[in-house]
């Protein structure tokens, strides 16, 4: 047996955080979900997969806009073509309960329904497959784990769930069909086959469980290769190899800015660090600054004030294969508090970058489940902790320049 295991394609979504991107890129970067899919399928077909599971979150949002149904529908009748089927469901992003908002599907796709239930594929040799699965009816869904059933003597077990794990955070949102790894152990199933969290998880081996994360990054917090599995059977166990399918990718890139004495040197050093990448796919960079001891203070103000970013776009406004959407500071702490006192600020950062300081400012935003999570996530926290640290360098920073003048 052999399948593909995907989840959270988000076709036809926005990218967040760009602005001033060159024309060519951002064709390219508006048709990388479309692209991502279609590498999927291009990969099931010269795999010659049985089927292929997506589990949740297909489209961005639950208006299904026509262009990421019909993309989709085209793919899947590409994978009617080589005789493969397609077990999906939807998850928060896309849920529908109106099912006159969908077009039709071609036959060889399986849309499961806003019920737990199980569906057989029979393999070429005979053999059957258990599917287990529902699709989202609202944005909110409780846990349904209770509902799929404990394998019986199939050969063969899948579940396929698009939900939150338990055991990830204490702070997990109940609203997202939660489970926990013992729940889904106690099931007996081959494999389980998660969907909705964006970043790529094994959360066990024996059997795999595992969050394939998207197909696709759209903005810095989805950094790195993004894909799906492909899963072979080996023997009685199922054995998943993940595959990229992105074709742009975000990377986080420290720069190192010891010795660089120019504004063009500093330009040099951020492109040699970014052509280290490879140009087989397009890049969207947030270029984190270091090693800024010795930085002049000048060279410091034209950081802050976004002029080196602005020099590095019109040197490379014709670029198609990387560009830089972010470019900040990691300041070294003991460049700040030689004038604050250090003992200070790190028992007020404590009292100060904290969730419930965050719920307090926050307020009536959090109940935007997309904001809940982004607000009260630990690295938004902690990015504005390196923020505050960079503002009162700057402002030491300048201080020190306008009394050098005086």
């Amino acid at each position: 047996m052999k399948f593909i295991h995907a989840a959270d394609l988000h076709l036809d979504s926005p990218f967040g955080g760009l602005k001033n991107v060159p024309k060519q890129l951002m064709n390219s970067i508006y048709q990388s979900t479309f692209k991502a899919l279609s590498n999927l399928v291009d990969t099931a077909i010269s795999e010659s997969v049985d089927f292929v599971c997506l589990v949740g979150d297909l489209y961005d949002s639950d208006e299904m806009s026509i262009v990421a149904q019909t993309t989709l529908i085209e793919q899947c009748e590409r994978l009617q073509k080589a005789g493969i089927n397609v077990y999906l469901s939807f998850g928060n992003h896309d849920f529908s309960d109106n099912r006159q908002n969908h077009l039709t599907f071609p036959s060889n796709v399986t849309l499961f329904t806003s019920e737990v239930e199980t569906v057989t594929h029979v393999l070429g040799n005979g053999d059957e497959v258990q599917l287990t699965g529902f699709s989202y009816a609202h944005r909110w869904e409780p846990s349904k784990i209770a509902d799929y059933p404990v394998r019986g003597n199939e050969k063969w077990h899948i579940g396929l769930i698009h939900g939150s794990n338990e055991g990830s955070s204490s702070t997990v949102d109940e609203s997202y069909a939660p489970f926990t790894i013992k729940e889904l152990l106690q099931k007996n199933y081959d494999y389980w086959g998660l969907g909705h969290i964006h970043v790529r998880q094994v959360l066990s081996e024996v059997p795999p469980i595992i969050y394939p994360g998207n197909t696709q990054g759209r903005h810095r917090k989805e950094s790195g290769d993004k894909g799906f599995y492909l899963v072979n059977s080996k023997g009685s166990k199922l054995s998943p190899e993940f595959v990229t399918s992105s074709t742009i990718d975000w990377e986080t890139v420290n720069v190192s800015m010891a010795t660089i004495n120019s504004l063009s040197d500093a330009i040099d050093k951020i492109d040699l660090e970014c052509q280290k990448f490879s140009d087989n796919k397009a890049y969207l960079m947030v270029i984190q600054l270091t090693d800024l001891d010795d930085f002049s203070e000048l060279l410091l103000n034209r950081i802050q004030n976004g002029d080196l970013l602005t020099a590095w776009i019109q040197k490379h406004s014709s670029d198609n294969y990387y560009w830089i959407v972010k470019m900040k500071m990691l300041v070294n702490e003991k460049m700040i508090f030689e004038s604050i006192d250090q003992e200070y600020w790190e028992k007020s950062a404590k009292r100060v970058f904290t969730n419930d300081k965050m719920t307090e400012l926050a307020d009536k935003l959090l109940q935007i489940p997309e904001l809940n999570t982004y607000l009260l996530g630990k690295e938004h926290i902690e990015e504005l902790q390196e923020s505050a640290k960079a503002l009162l360098h700057e402002n030491q920073a300048i201080e020190g320049h306008d009394n050098e003048n005086n």
